[in-house]
């Protein structure tokens, strides 16, 4: 018979790309945090490769979005995690990382966190290359 164990919708935009990710079987899969592409992994192959995951969230919608900038392409993404706790229809987590030119060697990256809690991590960095 088949197993379904999650599934996936993706819509192409003008500008990015908008995605939908359920886990159905949370017993074994989850999904990666997005510094590994926030794809569904399997919980144990993703321990065996040191692949961080969100066990406590059993979909994401996410919006990545890009364009044309004066020094290069700028970046956007949006990701809302939800699981089991009762807080504004399941929602536990907003991910937002910005990335912007400023000048061909010169980029500005942000990454910003929230939870129902509050903030959980906000960070700026620049990166400078030549």
């Amino acid at each position: 018979g088949l197993d379904f164990a999650a599934f996936e919708i993706t819509c192409d935009l003008p500008n990015g790309v908008l995605r939908s990710v359920t886990i159905l079987k949370r017993c074994c899969w989850a999904i990666s945090t997005p510094e590994y592409g926030s794809r569904v992994v399997r919980c144990f192959e993703a321990d065996e490769e040191g692949i961080e995951y969100y066990p406590e969230y059993w979909e994401l919608i996410s919006l990545e979005l890009s364009g044309p900038a004066c020094c290069g392409e700028w970046k956007a993404t949006f990701n809302a995690y939800f699981g089991d706790e009762e807080f504004l229809f399941g929602w536990n987590m907003g991910y937002l990382a910005v990335e912007i030119p400023l000048s061909e060697s010169i980029r500005l990256e942000s990454v910003l966190e929230i939870n129902t809690t509050g903030i959980e991590a906000f960070t700026v960095s620049t990166t400078i290359s030549w």
